[in-house]
């Protein structure tokens, strides 16, 4: 989900801002990752991220999702959360995302200045240093935050907070009916999350538990 953070909800990320896509895109150069999301074993929503490599080297995430977790049969929280990300090398070139957690809502902004990032969340700006890590986890970050202090960055609202990640295991799991090699991470934040990627360095699926309950994020079909 589109958080990997102190409040793991919202890990999971309807589009409502768009950038635009790099116009030397390939059909080649799009994937389309659909996933489930679960809360303690129920289907409570889902997440889909349309990733385009461009000639140039920039890479586009454009995300949607939508999250309800029900209490005895009564929507007890929501979140839905639409972003496009733009990276180069590993560092985030732009973002525009806007989301709706539980009624709260965010609009946030974020563009290359310099060394750092140029950031607006609600109207009100701020500097982001510009090797940040966004909490929707979608890929592994730059190798020297893969074991040790990762700094991050939430994609829905723009806190920043300090984490800490490290690999734990690799080998072949089932991922959307097939066999993968996969590498798993955890990332602390305010709790663990337990992190899965492909050989592609893409992420396959996300687990976490916050105030007892656990949530699942699991890539469930590639569309290329």
């Amino acid at each position: 989900m589109n958080r990997t953070t102190h409040n793991p909800r919202r890990l999971v990320p309807v589009i409502a801002a768009l950038l635009v896509l790099g116009a030397g895109a390939r059909a080649a150069d799009t994937e389309v990752r659909e996933y489930s999301v679960s809360v303690d074993g129920k289907p409570s929503g889902k997440y889909t991220m349309t990733i385009t490599k461009d000639d140039d080297g920039l890479v586009t995430m454009k995300c949607e999702a939508a999250v309800k977790v029900k209490v005895l049969g009564v929507t007890g929280y929501s979140y839905v959360y639409g972003g496009v990300e733009i990276w180069r090398d590993g560092r985030l070139v732009a973002l525009q995302s806007n989301c709706n957690d539980d009624g709260k809502q965010f609009k946030v902004r974020a563009d290359r200045d310099g060394d750092n990032l140029k950031v607006t969340v609600n109207g009100q700006g701020k500097k982001v240093r510009g090797d940040v890590w966004l909490t929707t986890a979608w890929f592994l970050p730059e190798a020297k935050f893969r074991s040790g202090p990762v700094p991050l960055m939430e994609a829905d609202d723009a806190k920043e907070f300090n984490g800490t990640m490290r690999p734990v295991s690799a080998g072949t799991m089932n991922v959307a009916g097939q066999a993968m090699t996969c590498s798993r991470y955890l990332l602390m934040s305010s709790g663990p999350h337990d992190l899965w990627y492909d050989e592609s360095e893409r992420m396959v699926r996300q687990e976490w538990t916050e105030s007892g309950h656990k949530t699942v994020m699991e890539l469930t079909r590639v569309k290329r």
